[in-house]
């Protein structure tokens, strides 16, 4: 599928990908916290988590994709 609205994709997958960075213990980088109050998320929270995790989650998820054979 070729997505011509991408605002429109990007809103009907972000909820998906916040469960899916819950689920493997990834912190959410979230884009403004206007956004992240609309799906029920501290954004303050996750923000300082995303810092300070950043790194070795990044690392983590590269390994994961490339586990399940996602290049």
């Amino acid at each position: 599928m070729i997505a011509t609205d991408f605002s429109a994709a990007a809103e009907s997958v972000y909820p998906y990908a916040i469960k899916l960075a819950q689920r493997l213990k990834l912190p959410a980088l979230l884009v403004n916290v206007d956004e992240a109050s609309y799906w029920g998320i501290d954004a303050s929270s996750q923000r300082e988590h995303f810092k300070s995790h950043q790194q070795s989650s990044l690392q983590r998820a590269i390994a994961l994709f490339e586990e399940a054979g996602v290049h």
